[in-house]
């Protein structure tokens, strides 16, 4: 994406393939995800990554509806900047689940 924001029509059509056959699924699989799973989040709140993620989804999906169903222009991405910290953070939890996993059956195969 040009940093001022402007695309050809090849450009923008590119880019909007990609918007809604990969971009687009996969935020919203990655959603359907958090609200799914969230008791897997061992903590006390959900972390700030996840909410900004979340945030930055809606804020792109709801734009990209409007100007699909009633032309309403946009920027062509979030108004709420990805979370440079969510992969980590989605790591480093998927990453404690299978410890503690792999503890609580060594604990059931020890008994």
């Amino acid at each position: 994406m040009p940093s001022g924001g402007t695309l050809s029509g090849a450009q923008l059509d590119t880019w909007l393939f990609w918007v809604d056959n990969d971009l687009m699924p996969r935020n919203r699989a990655i959603q359907n995800l958090l609200a799914a799973k969230a008791h897997l989040i061992d903590a006390a709140h959900m972390p700030a990554s996840y909410l900004a993620f979340l945030d930055h989804h809606n804020s792109w999906h709801v734009s990209h509806l409007r100007w699909k169903e009633e032309g309403v222009p946009y920027r062509w991405h979030s108004r709420t900047p990805w979370p440079e910290e969510f992969a980590c953070d989605v790591i480093t939890a998927f990453e404690n689940l299978k410890q503690r996993q792999e503890e609580l059956a060594g604990t059931l195969t020890a008994s």
